[in-house]
């Protein structure tokens, strides 16, 4: 088919990029957090 573009949902690949980043933030906290506890 000619003129055909492909779809890329943009919306929805930054949002998927966002929710890893978020949940990297949050695990990392987490992470350090329990190092700083544990004296580390």
């Amino acid at each position: 088919m000619k003129g055909e573009e492909r779809f890329i949902p943009k919306g929805a690949i930054a949002f998927f990029i966002a929710m890893i980043l978020l949940y990297a933030i949050m695990w990392f906290s987490i992470y350090f957090l329990l190092i700083i506890y544990r004296g580390g």
